[in-house]
């Protein structure tokens, strides 16, 4: 039996294929997400749909894939602080500025308002007003979903803790402001919630395994 192997390389920072591969797989990260949440149960059937990110990192080294990741959240940590730097004088400026792009995210235009759910762009928030707390919270939410198997579970944590925090730290006005977005973030996972107490929600460990394909090709349990 004749078997093939899979090149693999591990690029440096120094190198332009680095960036030439981060774009390309980069440019997919965005693509397909965009296309397979058009399509009815286009999620679950095809977790994780950004498995760029993981294909860059296993094909041209940790750079590249650490490249394609940072795109997720690095939209709204330059909002913040560009913000910042424009508006020195307007405290609330990278607050206001990361809400305004988490929801863009969420609720985007040129899909009709039809996004995603929110959760890396409010990591990317998080990360760009207290970069302290953010690094403590996303070692936490490791833990959690690590622990649980449910990512869900990580993206509550955070979209609860960051508005709590704000409040108790005295960014009173953050904490209002963050809470709005907080609330359509659950309510955008309302669903997986939902699956996680009737035991149907699939785990990070078995999307891995693709055992959400074979549930899904096989159709509803019969009676």
């Amino acid at each position: 039996m004749q078997t093939t192997s899979v090149k693999l390389y591990s690029l440096e920072y120094s190198e332009a294929k680095t960036y030439l591969a981060a774009a390309i797989f980069l440019a997919g990260n965005i693509v397909l997400p965009q296309l397979f949440h058009t399509i009815r149960l286009g999620g679950p059937t095809w977790l994780p749909i950004y498995f760029f990110t993981l294909v860059g990192a296993y094909k041209y080294g940790w750079r590249a894939g650490l490249l394609v990741g940072a795109h997720d959240i690095a939209k709204a940590v330059l909002a913040v602080l560009l913000c910042r730097l424009l508006f020195p004088a307007v405290p609330l400026a990278g607050a206001l500025s990361g809400a305004a792009c988490v929801a863009g995210h969420m609720f985007p235009f040129y899909m009709r308002f039809h996004g995603g759910k929110g959760f890396a762009a409010y990591l990317g928030m998080t990360l760009a007003l207290n970069w302290r707390f953010a690094l403590l919270l996303l070692l936490a939410v490791s833990l959690i979903t690590l622990v649980t198997d449910y990512v869900v579970l990580g993206t509550m944590t955070t979209v609860i803790s960051v508005p709590l925090y704000s409040a108790w730290s005295g960014s009173g006005t953050t904490a209002l402001l963050l809470l709005p977005l907080s609330a359509i973030i659950i309510y955008k996972h309302r669903d997986n919630l939902v699956r996680i107490c009737r035991g149907t929600e699939i785990g990070l460990r078995s999307a891995h395994r693709g055992d959400h394909r074979k549930s899904t090709q096989s159709g509803p349990p019969r009676p």
